[in-house]
């Protein structure tokens, strides 16, 4: 599926590149935030179809939500519940504006949760988890959201996934303690993805 078929197939506006100086961050967020790019549907879709879990048992948290495409394809994909966490106004605005259109479509959305706030700092939902990142942030940012994940698997160890597409910050999660990589997809226009699970210790096992 073309990027822009998702939008044309639910009357949604996800599609097109915006630039970092028009997205209207917070002056402490700014520095460490990327231009939106929104994630094709079909890399996405090969994505989950690694994650050997039973979805509906899962929570997707998407960092850097965006416009919520991916919040939408994770919804359709069959997780129990779904959050987006997006930092700058105008993306948030209009992510909200699409879920909208999604549940006029006939979608359901009770299970869905968008949230406007620094998406790096957010709190990791408690029980088994899939985050998702699109290379959300600069190597800051990053630094302090697997900080965020470690403290989170340390209180309630739990499985969680991480799927990272485009990760330019791959170095520091090769690093963690508490994250080993499961395997990695080449080949997309927009990049490699990786994607990494908690490891046993942090999983309580």
């Amino acid at each position: 599926m073309a990027s822009n078929d998702f939008d044309n197939r639910w009357g949604t506006d996800t599609d097109g590149e915006i630039p970092i100086e028009l997205l209207e961050h917070d002056a402490a967020i700014a520095g460490q935030a990327v231009s939106y790019e929104p994630t094709d549907p079909d890399a996405f879709r090969v994505m989950v179809r690694e994650l050997a879990i039973a979805r509906e048992d899962y929570t997707f948290l998407d960092l850097g939500s965006g416009k919520g495409r991916v919040v939408l394809l994770a919804a359709q994909a069959g997780f129990g519940r779904v959050v987006g966490i997006e930092a700058s106004p105008l993306l948030h605005h209009t992510a909200c504006t699409n879920l909208r259109v999604w549940a006029q479509a006939g979608h359901g959305t009770r299970h869905i949760d968008l949230r406007s706030e620094d998406a790096a700092g957010a709190d990791i939902p408690p029980g088994p988890c899939v985050v998702y990142l699109f290379n959300p942030f600069r190597e800051r940012a990053m630094s302090r959201l697997l900080r965020q994940i470690r403290r989170s698997l340390q209180h309630v160890p739990r499985d969680l996934w991480l799927l990272y597409y485009n990760p330019q910050a791959r170095h520091l999660l090769e690093s963690s303690d508490c994250l080993a990589r499961v395997t990695v997809g080449r080949g997309f226009q927009q990049g490699d993805y990786e994607i990494w699970r908690s490891h046993a210790a942090f999983r309580g096992e």
